[in-house]
């Protein structure tokens, strides 16, 4: 049920996405998203697109991001 609720929501957020490129909220959601799902490869990316539009982002997913290269240091 709560993947079914995740994939609803990234149609939602990949089509504001289409529609804005720069809707750094779009970013920082489907980032943590991906990141619930442990899809780190796709996480990372839109956290790190989220802050280079919107720097306000860097302190709250700043763990988020950690985080990631942590899981990605240990595939």
């Amino acid at each position: 049920l709560a993947t079914e609720k995740f994939g609803n929501a990234l149609i939602d957020l990949n089509s504001a996405i289409e529609l804005d490129k720069n809707n750094a909220e779009a970013y920082k959601l489907r980032g943590a998203i991906y990141f619930n799902l442990k899809n780190k490869g796709k996480a990372l990316p839109d956290f790190l697109r989220a802050i280079e539009l919107n720097q306000e982002y860097s302190l709250e997913l700043f763990d988020f991001i950690e985080e990631c290269k942590k899981l990605d240091n240990a595939d």
